[in-house]
């Protein structure tokens, strides 16, 4: 399919973006000497104001109406024309520039059920953008394109955008088409075929072929064979008349060779001659443009456009190539890669009217045109078997492929050679005939010449590569580059610090702009279509909505190794404010972390990907030298890069290096994820990263621009994100704020973070954000005023949090909503309610409890805490970082041996159990709380409390001697020290969920309770706990997470205060628990637990054909518990202590520990994992599970 884009009053449209004020206004544009009107606005057609009318008759329709006269300003509007057409190219990248304000476009690459949101998104991106607005006309040929756009400009039901694809839209079109509105006809022809009755185009097309031939010329044939949608109009032949003349092209791969650049620029200036000369016109100007990838911010950008006149109006290819090549050669800047060039031709003239200079030698001009016309005529009749071009330009297939072999470049001097023997050869004819007078016929030329220029297509085809890192000096490159890392390691110094500017976007990704225009749900969302914006890395248009901003003084010290933070701004817009916006940003800080690239592993979205410097690149990489380049003035090696396996954790991309630079200094990295990485939810990633050096070698990051295409199920609207940093005030100075390094944190905010100004944010930004962006403030508030919308996000809200907020204000909040029912063997249906406070209320007053009821039991339980922090709150008590007393009570059943550690307990979610679970007491708790934590990550909590301990009817507390008790109490002081630095973890207002287990956690626990008088206790307690856990990575292989515990009780204590290993009775997977262990049925006094998990992240799948492609990862689990029960502690050596319940059955653990191994699938569906679990130790224990399927659900990338 073929469209054509028009500017809609183009020159009008112009002057109104300059001029607001002149919307909806009449306006008429007047020639360069005002004398007569050269456009006009729709407002002022409707007067009846024409083209071409003297301003002198227009006067008094002027005065009366108050019409706006305006001198055309006919440079500006080429400039605005070349923006046009750049913005369009950026999309379509094959296309033909009709005039300064249409163009042909190539929409092949599209599907029929493409091509409307394609359409609209052209038309909206050039209104967005430029300012400008457009019509697209989209058919099967030029001609059904030119009608098809005057429809879409015409008639507003189309939106800009009309579509001509079956047979019955031609026909109607045609129908409503007049015959003098075709294009091609013209009004001369229109009259001669109204005499046979043919008044629209439709009557034309329906005309016999052997009638319209008689009746119209060749053109007019053409015109009919288009009208009935046959292409027959190529490039050559769709030139407008008394407009400028354009040819240009975008390339496939950048130019960055002079040479290169100005065969393009010879062959365009060929096109336009030949369509110049086509027209029967000369031209008196050139003009030339090139243009680098704009999409491509890394790189050195230019845009660059000049003019040169002609001494005299020519339609003559030396002397138009020989003024663009001129231009070219004024242009072109070393070290910049075009991706684009283009020229252009105006002030054009008829032929006959063409006046000479002073020193035009008398008889050259006609000479030149005679040439001319012969090398257009070979070119006509052998086109076929190729073409004659200039010598400047004989090499067409080098712009398509800048870098050819040495066979082509060969093949291509041989051609060299033939096509200047044939322009010789020409020109040598031409002065034989003007000497005899006697005009040479084409048939006079010999018909070897058209053989001689038939220039076969070279295609290389790759066979089977036989990589291999010995004696590769591709390999030999990037090991010093990682020898050499430390050379300019600015981390070296003794003091390092910058300015740092950090933007995170968040968007709808390749959304239509077309939201709601057709009814249905969405028709009152209409109003995002004037947010949606355009990437400017993917292309692909987005609906920002969030955005979040950070300017920070990064400082680093050597000695001793310290870095800090200081937050000197920040700003927070969007949707995602209905959630904990610092949680938010801790998640969004963990998956889109600093990327190294000098390091081992890249950390991106919770996972580890080989670096291209890595130690074990050889291994896991095959490298390239693949090209040459300059930069900056500096030559450059490309050194790129691919996985061996592309399912595996690494990146496609290239290093670019300066040759002669010891240092090995690298310039710029652009790399993407592999398209078949096991990575989840990621429809493409991209990395570029710019770097600086100094004079003594030391390397800067200045950029580093990190966008990923989400995308949850395959074609379904996904979510775009892009992390933009920018690097600024270098410097090796001590730091200016040395407190910094003496606080525990290492990071912290200025007082007036959030206060920042706009002056404040234009100076810092790396680039200027888009208007979408700006008005991001906007979009939410309107999305607000839509009801469906605002219950939509209260829900989303609740979902979330897991918490129900009460009134406007939002000072209390019902939940957890997960809680509300659940279901266990001692209470039945367990119905719960409860609620919490906010800052909202109080920032240092807090309170929180819940009321639940059994329907077996028949108990009412109930808890209830108040809380004063110390530290001002900005939502709830549990934030970090906690300094605060706390007062609590507390009644309710207690799972003995069962201890969830991210959840609660009555969880809807765990009330399916794999065994029937009674061993359960009451417990009423009165306990106060002191807990300090610090930045550094070190917690200090230590508490007093009052526990009774409630027999049951499933675990009495009973005696040998067949006595018992109702009750047990107990007057613990608990001290709890926990060290966990770099943790990260996504708070909620119950529970803290770890982002990441990269961080080593030390626990250690004492606590001691006095068997006393003192609260009625009878035993004591005197026992110590100590863990430490940590996520270890082993690069491309995956990681382990490994946990060790123990514990010691060093007293005589009942059986509900010894330690019990943690037992899983619910079929899903939860971490630090045992998924076989039945409740109780070890205890002991000392123990050890080891847990041990190994995700291998595909380390298996991944080289195994077709079942790679499920992307499935392989995990496996080895977790075992040793420990001793003293006789002091056994109710079978000590009489005094109660006898163990009747269903615990426990067992006496010998010197074997229990263990328990899995294997398992994980990334089923992206989103689910399934484990097989056996038990190894202990199987003929009665009632055990031997072995089962265990689950979980989990959003992982």
């Amino acid at each position: 399919m073929i469209g054509l884009i028009d500017c809609n009053n183009f020159f009008v449209s112009c002057e109104r973006l300059f001029r607001p004020e002149l919307a909806g206004k009449p306006v008429v544009v007047m020639s360069n000497n005002d004398g007569c009107a050269v456009a006009m606005s729709e407002e002022a057609k409707m007067l009846g104001v024409s083209r071409g009318t003297p301003i002198y008759q227009l006067r008094q329709i002027i005065r009366q109406h108050n019409i706006a006269t305006i001198s055309g300003n006919h440079r500006m509007y080429g400039n605005i024309s070349s923006r046009v057409m750049a913005t369009i190219g950026s999309i379509v990248p094959d296309m033909e520039i009709y005039s300064i304000d249409e163009s042909f476009l190539d929409l092949s690459m599209w599907t029929d059920g493409n091509l409307e949101s394609i359409g609209h998104k052209i038309v909206s991106k050039v209104r967005r953008d430029v300012g400008i607005p457009t019509s697209l006309g989209i058919a099967p040929t030029k001609t059904l394109a030119k009608i098809a756009a005057s429809f879409a400009k015409k008639y507003p039901a189309y939106k800009s955008v009309c579509i001509i694809d079956n047979e019955y839209k031609r026909r109607k079109a045609l129908a409503m088409t007049e015959i003098d509105k075709v294009w091609g006809i013209g009004r001369r022809l229109s009259k001669k075929l109204r005499q046979y009755g043919i008044n629209t185009a439709l009557d034309f097309a329906n005309m016999p072929i052997e009638k319209a031939r008689h009746l119209v010329n060749i053109s007019g044939e053409r015109c009919w064979r288009e009208l009935n949608g046959e292409p027959c109009i190529d490039a050559e032949e769709a030139q407008p008349h008394n407009k400028q003349i354009c040819t240009s092209r975008s390339y496939k791969k950048s130019i960055d060779d002079l040479e290169l650049l100005k065969e393009a620029i010879s062959i365009y200036s060929e096109s336009v001659s030949r369509r110049l000369r086509k027209q029967g016109c000369c031209a008196r100007s050139v003009t030339v443009f090139i243009q680098t990838n704009s999409f491509r911010p890394e790189l050195p950008q230019h845009y660059g456009s000049t003019t040169i006149p002609l001494d005299e109006a020519t339609d003559d290819t030396l002397t138009i190539t020989a003024a663009a090549i001129k231009a070219v050669g004024s242009l072109f800047r070393p070290g910049y890669s075009y991706r684009r060039a283009g020229v252009a031709i105006s002030e054009i003239v008829n032929r006959d009217a063409v006046q000479q200079n002073l020193f035009s030698v008398p008889g050259n001009r006609e000479k030149r045109q005679r040439l001319m016309k012969v090398i257009d005529n070979i070119n006509t009749q052998n086109s076929s078997n190729g073409k004659i071009h200039s010598a400047s330009s004989i090499a067409p297939n080098a712009i398509e492929s800048p870098g050819q072999t040495q066979a082509g470049q060969s093949e291509r001097g041989a051609a060299n050679g033939k096509l200047l023997h044939i322009l010789y050869s020409i020109v040598f004819l031409l002065c034989m005939s003007s000497m005899s007078g006697t005009p040479l016929a084409i048939e006079e030329i010999p018909d070897t010449l058209a053989e001689v220029v038939n220039l076969d297509e070279v295609v290389v085809k790759p066979r089977k590569e036989h990589y291999s890192k010995k004696n590769n000096p591709a390999v030999d490159f990037v090991t010093r580059i990682r020898e050499n890392a430390g050379l300019g390691d600015p981390y070296q110094k003794d003091n390092y610090n910058y300015e740092r500017y950090e933007r995170i976007t968040i968007a709808l990704n390749d959304i239509a702009d077309s939201i709601g225009v057709n009814g249905g749900l969405l028709k009152k969302f209409q109003f995002l279509n004037e947010y949606v914006d355009t990437s400017e890395v993917t292309g692909k248009p987005i609906l920002p909505l969030s955005i979040k901003e950070k300017v920070s003084d990064i400082y680093n010290r050597k000695n001793p190794r310290s870095t800090r933070e200081y937050i000197t701004g920040l700003r927070r817009k969007g949707l995602d404010d209905i959630a904990n916006q610092d949680a938010i940003q801790t998640v969004l800080d963990d998956f889109f972390r600093e990327i190294d690239l000098y390091s081992n592993d890249i950390t991106l979205l919770s996972n580890r990907f080989v670096s291209p410097l890595s130690k074990i690149g050889p291994d896991f990489y095959k490298y390239y030298l693949s090209d040459t380049i300059v930069v900056n003035n500096d030559s450059c090696a490309v050194l790129s890069f691919v996985p061996r396996n592309n399912a595996t954790f690494g990146f496609v991309g290239r290093l670019t290096v300066p040759l002669h630079d010891p240092t090995m200094f690298i310039r710029h990295v652009s790399m993407t994820l592999s398209p078949k990485a096991n990575v989840n939810f990621i429809k493409s990633l991209h990395i570029d990263q710019s770097f600086e050096r100094l004079d003594d070698g030391t390397r800067l990051k200045t950029s580093d621009i990190l966008t990923i295409e989400f995308e949850v199920i395959p074609n379904t609207q996904g979510l775009y994100a892009q992390k933009y940093t920018t690097y600024d005030r270098h410097n090796f100075n001590e730091s200016d704020r040395p407190e910094l390094y003496e606080r525990l944190g290492t990071t912290y905010a200025s007082a007036d973070a959030f206060l920042k100004d706009n002056a404040f944010w234009e100076k810092r930004r790396g680039s200027e954000i888009s208007i979408s962006e700006r008005e991001i403030g906007s979009l939410i508030s309107d999305l607000r005023s839509v009801p469906v919308y605002k219950w939509a996000e209260r829900v989303i809200g609740i979902l979330v949090s897991g918490y129900i907020p009460v009134g406007k204000k939002d000072k209390v909040e019902f939940g957890p909503v997960n809680t509300l029912v659940s279901f266990n063997d001692v209470e039945g249906t367990r119905l719960r309610i409860g609620g919490v406070t906010t800052a909202k209320l109080s920032k240092h007053w807090f309170s929180r409890g819940y009321v639940a009821y059994g329907t077996k039991d028949k108990k009412w339980k109930y808890a209830g805490e108040i809380e004063y922090s110390f530290n001002e709150k900005k939502r709830h008590s549990r934030e970090f970082p906690i300094h605060s007393i706390r007062l609590s009570h507390k009644y309710d059943v207690d799972a003995v041996g069962q201890n969830y550690e991210f959840t609660n307990p009555d969880n809807i979610f765990l009330s399916l159990k794999r065994m029937k679970d009674t061993l359960m007491i009451y417990q009423r708790t009165t306990a106060l709380e002191y807990t300090l934590e610090l930045e550094n990550n070190l917690s200090v909590r230590a508490a007093m409390s009052h526990v009774r301990q409630e027999a049951t009817r499933y675990i009495p507390f009973a005696y040998s001697d067949g006595s018992h008790i109702n009750h047990l109490d107990f007057t613990p002081f608990i001290i709890s020290l926990r060290y966990a630095p770099g943790e990260k973890f996504m708070q909620t207002k119950s529970h803290r969920i770890p982002v990441n287990h990269d961080a080593p956690i030390f626990q250690l626990t004492h606590t001691y309770a006095p068997g006393s008088k003192l609260g009625g206790a009878k035993y004591t307690v005197n026992k110590t706990e100590v863990s430490f856990q940590k996520r270890f990575w082993l690069s491309a292989f995956g990681y382990i997470d490994a946990i060790v515990k123990g514990g010691h009780v060093w007293s005589t204590s009942p059986f509900t205060e010894l330690l019990i290993p943690n037992a899983n009775l619910s079929y899903t997977i939860q971490p630090e628990s045992f998924a076989l262990l039945s409740p109780m049925e070890f205890i002991t006094d000392s123990y050890a637990v080891f847990d041990m998990t190994y995700w291998a992240n595909g380390a298996i799948f991944n080289y195994i054909p077709y079942l790679k492609k499920l992307k499935l990862r392989e995990v496996f689990s080895f977790r075992g518990v040793w420990g001793h029960l003293s006789d002091k502690n056994n109710p079978l050596h000590n009489k005094w202590l109660p006898q163990f319940p009747m269903g615990a059955n426990p067992v006496s653990m010998t010197s074997t520990p229990y263990m328990e191994i899995a294997a398992g699938i994980d990334n089923i569906f992206k989103i689910l994992r399934i484990d097989y679990v056996w038990r190894l130790t202990y199987r003929n224990t009665p009632g055990v599970d031997c072995s089962g399927l265990r689950i979980a659900l989990h959003f992982k990338f």
